[in-house]
């Protein structure tokens, strides 16, 4: 049997299959004729600091294995159980109502999650998630069953197959004994799928009644490559699969240890491949320091906390990463919250739509005491790198424009308080809407360099949210309408002798990383435990074989053809 999803994380695996069973809601029975008010306050008040205490340990013991976006995620539930006021209602019902401290924290939760499920704001109706996993962790505190994988069955090595995961459950899976993840639900962008990634654990979601389809003990190929999961396959193919996995596993761990991120393809053509970090701590994963970062999202300094970070604060954390990476580039992107990212101080109205309201540079303009004084942190921490600026969610040539006054405000102020600071400093836009795309031509004659970040370009060009679990299966980069926005982006800025570089998850992609190179792109940026198999797989292709595959793609009317015409164009030894 052949079963299919989505790749959330990419890699080959073969192992019995074991079973995760879905722990069954506890049913609302009636509540007991009396409880111990006081006790029952206490254990709630005990469990919610348990849980944090909890997460805290988890935050630690990830340094080093995820990056700082992963962490965000734990930060997020943090917050959500810091939440005075929902906790006191909890505490309400407990003594108003005589509940017990388990069945008030259900009622608490369920308002919440159903208000954000029925809501037509995209961001509330992800964070209803998050409301669950939170309320799923108390609960287990509450019972005094922590979270746990433990009772999963004890084989040396495994694939884990479950309904769902928990960004807490997958951080916490050992790499050592799961050797892939099988999961009902999810999708690419999804928070298990992320830290999957970040574990270097191949998984495929997204597949339908996988749970009841494969029995525990099976054996299963996750085959995240060429997205297939092959159940009991027989000696000979299992055979030829062990061989296969053997290659992969040789090649990656040979590529893990090259010191040496530098690319050229099998023709001499270089390609240059850089890292994307959330931080401080995302360099120490990078080898080869010197290729640089392509991608630094800032905004891990905004989030998670009650005031913004200042200007000072800034420059400390930039210079800190400049001094990590020498005089290696570093693309440093503005502030870019909103959307999926809350920021409390922002004091920003609820919008029916985050994702197409005011988020990345459309907040910095409105708002720009938070932006004037990141533009002067970065440009005092440029005489210690070589850095540039990158503003997101451009739709509009005046935007540039306003930016492009405020960095001259900044360089003012900064030259009287005699600072010094890079007076050529590069700026460069992101093309994440159709509209930048299209008008990358003017667009591009405004700053020094452009970078795609393919996640939202797809997102916006498809009209699919990323973050719908619901429709996950239309988001799809290899739609030949993306690869025909992310081709006029390129164009344009060859046309100007201007860098076009691509930030999005579809440089990481192997296949995707060979498509864009064979479209033009020149620079790639991805997370750095992926760059040594984007590297190898780039080495031996020639320019020549990647745009005539290319080429065709362009001219194709569905992401499906597009991703089996890639299959079919590459041989076996590229991907595995």
């Amino acid at each position: 049997m052949i079963l299919n999803g989505i790749i959330g994380s990419s890699g080959l695996a073969m192992a019995p299959a074991a079973i995760l069973a879905t722990k069954s809601e506890e049913s609302r029975s009636a509540k007991p004729e009396c409880v111990n008010v006081m006790q029952e306050k206490s254990l709630l008040k005990q469990a919610c600091q348990e849980a944090k205490t909890h997460i805290h340990q988890l935050i630690e013991s990830s340094t080093g294995r995820l990056t700082d976006s992963d962490i965000d995620i734990f930060y997020g539930y943090e917050c959500i159980l810091d939440d005075d006021e929902l906790m006191q209602e909890g505490y309400n019902l407990i003594e108003k109502e005589g509940l017990p401290a388990s069945l008030a924290v259900k009622n608490v939760f369920q308002e919440q999650m159903s208000e954000m499920s029925k809501s037509t704001d995209t961001y509330l109706r992800q964070r209803a998630d998050d409301y669950r996993h939170a309320r799923d962790l108390l609960l287990q505190f509450l019972t005094d069953k922590p979270v746990t994988l433990d009772k999963l069955a004890s084989y040396e090595k495994m694939i884990l197959v479950a309904d769902d995961l928990s960004p807490l459950q997958t951080a916490l899976l050992d790499a050592r004994r799961i050797k892939g993840i099988i999961l009902n639900h999810g999708g690419e962008t999804s928070h298990s799928s992320i830290i999957a990634r970040s574990l270097s654990i191949p998984a495929i979601v997204g597949v339908k009644d996988a749970t009841r389809l494969i029995k525990e003990g099976d054996i299963v190929v996750v085959d995240a490559i060429d997205n297939r999961l092959i159940i009991n396959p027989d000696q000979t193919e299992r055979q030829l699969e062990l061989e296969r996995i053997e290659r992969f596993e040789k090649k990656e761990a040979a590529s893990r240890s090259e010191k040496n991120w530098h690319c050229q393809l099998n023709d001499g053509i270089p390609i240059q491949l850089q890292a994307n970090i959330s931080g401080p701590d995302d360099c120490q994963n990078m080898v080869d320091k010197t290729v640089g970062v392509g991608l630094f999202r800032t905004e891990f300094l905004f989030v998670n906390r009650q005031s913004c970070p200042s200007e000072e604060e800034q420059f400390e954390i930039y210079k800190s990463i400049s001094e990590q990476l020498g005089k290696a580039p570093i693309t440093c992107r503005t502030m870019d919250c909103g959307g999926d990212k809350e920021v409390p101080y922002l004091n920003l109205p609820q919008e029916e739509n985050p994702f197409l309201g005011n988020r990345g540079i459309r907040i910095g303009l409105r708002q720009n005491e938070f932006l004037l004084p990141q533009l002067r942190a970065i440009l005092r921490a440029s005489v210690f790198g070589s850095f540039k600026i990158l503003l997101p969610m451009i739709s509009d040539l005046s935007e540039i424009e306003k930016v492009k006054d405020l960095i001259e405000c900044a360089k003012k102020q900064l030259r009287k308080r005699h600072l010094a600071f890079d007076e050529s400093i590069q700026l460069g836009i992101m093309i994440e809407t159709p509209a930048s795309a299209l008008l990358a031509d003017e667009f591009i004659q405004q700053v020094d360099f452009i970078s795609i970040g393919t996640n939202d370009l797809t997102q916006y060009c498809l009209a699919v949210d990323r973050g719908n679990h619901a429709i996950s299966d239309l988001y799809r980069c290899f739609s030949p309408a993306v690869l025909k926005l992310i081709k006029i982006s390129l164009d344009a800025a060859a046309k100007q002798n201007k860098t076009c570089s691509v930030c999005g998850e579809m440089a990481a992609d192997v296949k995707g990383a060979l498509l864009l190179v064979g479209l033009g792109v020149k620079s790639l940026s991805m997370s750095p435990s992926l760059i040594p198999r984007v590297r190898r797989n780039l080495a031996i292709t020639s320019l020549h074989q990647l745009r005539s595959v290319a080429f065709r793609c362009l001219s194709m009317g569905s992401a499906g053809e597009v991703e089996a015409f890639l299959g079919r164009s590459y041989p076996t030894r590229v991907f595995h």
